[in-house]
């Protein structure tokens, strides 16, 4: 997960996320929203 975030933080100019309130703790569901494309 934290390597992924790393990786579009390098190639988005802005990238936000968060875990929905209805998933449980122990899941690994997350949404990920990345806006400004940087190709590189």
């Amino acid at each position: 997960e934290r390597d992924l975030l790393l990786a579009m933080k390098r190639d988005f100019a802005t990238v936000r996320h968060a875990k929905p309130p209805a998933s449980r703790k122990e899941s690994s569901e997350l949404y990920v929203v990345a806006q400004g494309y940087r190709p590189g």
